[in-house]
C-alpha cells in the first residue's frame, strides 16, 4: 500500500513562467499553443505554460518545471534561473500545481525545438499583459498569429 506523501506526490505538478527582457527593455513571458493532436483533447489548441505532472526521477517543483519545457519546447534548463515559487493551486484534475518562476538570461541562446505531440507554436507575450483587468483570451489567441517564436 502507498504512503499517503507518495499518493500525493503522483497527484503533484508545476508550471514554468519563464520571463525573460524583450528587445525593448519590457519582460516578457514564454507561452505555448497546444497541439491539435495533444492526447487529452478537451486542453487540444489551448493556451498554455510549459507544464506537467510528477515523474519518477523529478528531485523537486523545479525540476518538474524545467523537465517540461525541456520536452514540450526544447528549453535546455541549464539557460533558465529559477528564481521563485508561487503559492501552489488545486487543477480541475485535482493537481496540486506550483507555479515556477524562472528567468531566462539570454533568449538568443534558447534554440525552440517544438514537441509536435504536444506544442503547435510558441510565442512571447509581455509580462505586464497578465496584470490587466481587460485581459482576455480572446486577445491572447489574436497574438498567438502575429508573435511565433521560429523552432527549428
Amino acid at each position: 500500500m502507498e504512503s499517503v506523501a507518495k499518493q500525493n506526490e503522483h497527484r503533484r505538478a508545476a508550471v514554468l513562467i519563464c520571463v525573460f527582457e524583450g528587445h525593448g527593455g519590457e519582460l516578457r513571458v514564454i507561452l505555448t499553443k497546444r497541439s491539435m493532436n495533444f492526447i487529452f483533447l478537451p486542453r487540444a489548441g489551448d493556451v498554455a505554460l510549459p507544464e506537467g505532472k510528477m515523474e519518477d526521477g523529478d528531485a523537486d517543483d523545479s525540476a518538474i518545471a524545467l523537465r517540461e519545457a525541456m520536452e514540450e519546447i526544447g528549453l535546455d534548463p541549464h539557460l533558465v534561473q529559477v528564481v521563485a515559487h508561487l503559492e501552489p493551486f488545486n487543477s480541475k484534475n485535482q493537481l496540486n500545481v506550483v507555479p515556477v518562476i524562472g528567468l531566462l538570461a539570454k533568449m538568443e541562446d534558447f534554440k525552440p525545438a517544438l514537441n509536435p505531440d504536444e506544442v503547435d507554436a510558441i510565442f512571447d507575450v509581455p509580462l505586464e499583459m497578465f496584470f490587466k483587468v481587460n485581459f482576455t483570451l480572446k486577445y491572447l489567441n489574436n497574438i498567438i498569429n502575429r508573435r511565433r517564436i521560429d523552432a527549428h
